[in-house]
């Protein structure tokens, strides 16, 4: 009489197929999170006088051989004034450049400014002042004129990164216009990706503000 034995069967839900499953789940986790980092999206948001304007076209160069870092968004818009005046259509930007002169290790924080040789800021838009005159306005605010008693603008890093990076932060000030009109910046955010520039200083890859 021969004994008999039983085959050993390894159960799929035994300790080393646990511990499979779970280092599966951290490595998917870590997947996920690295893509919707790198996925972040680019953008810059703000207000002027309580009107909100949103850009996703934008760039932030940052210039290591001058210590200049450069913010800039915009954008054109073409008009329609009605069939009754020429010419009909008509090109309008909406833009924003802030510049700042800072050396990479004393960017992360407050910079406050009343004059434009430490943080020239133009912000242009366009406005309807009569439709059925066909009327637009193109205020263009910066910190080259009008009180300097009140006058001032302020930007907030909140973090600096490597090349490549997504840079955060926000801003708001009191600016005047050409006509010596004061306008007020509220609410101001960005998050843009960190580019590097070691040549053509000053010049704007976003074709309109070239």
């Amino acid at each position: 009489m021969s004994l008999k034995t039983k085959p050993i069967i390894a159960h799929a839900g035994g300790p080393r197929m646990r511990d499979r499953k779970i280092l599966g789940l951290i490595i998917a986790a870590f997947v996920i999170t690295g893509f919707i980092h790198a996925q972040e999206k680019e953008f810059i948001s703000y207000k002027v006088d309580g009107n909100e304007f949103h850009f996703t076209e934008v760039k932030l160069e940052f210039h290591p051989d001058h210590a200049y870092l450069a913010i800039e968004a915009g954008k054109t818009e073409k008009i329609d004034r009605g069939p009754d005046f020429f010419p009909r259509y008509r090109d309008y930007t909406i833009a924003i450049t802030i510049e700042l002169a800072y050396e990479e290790a004393s960017l992360v924080g407050k910079h406050e400014s009343k004059i434009p040789d430490t943080m020239p800021v133009y912000i242009e838009w366009y406005e309807w002042i009569d439709k059925k005159e066909g009327e637009i306005a193109t205020p263009y605010i910066s910190l080259d004129g009008g009180n300097e008693d009140v006058r001032i603008f302020t930007v907030i890093f909140e973090n600096i990164g490597p090349p490549g990076s997504i840079i955060k932060g926000s801003f708001y000030g009191k600016l005047y216009d050409q006509d010596d009109k004061l306008h007020e910046v509220t609410e101001g955010k960005f998050a843009i990706k960190r580019t590097d520039v070691t040549e053509n200083f000053g010049l704007s890859k976003i074709p309109h503000l070239k």
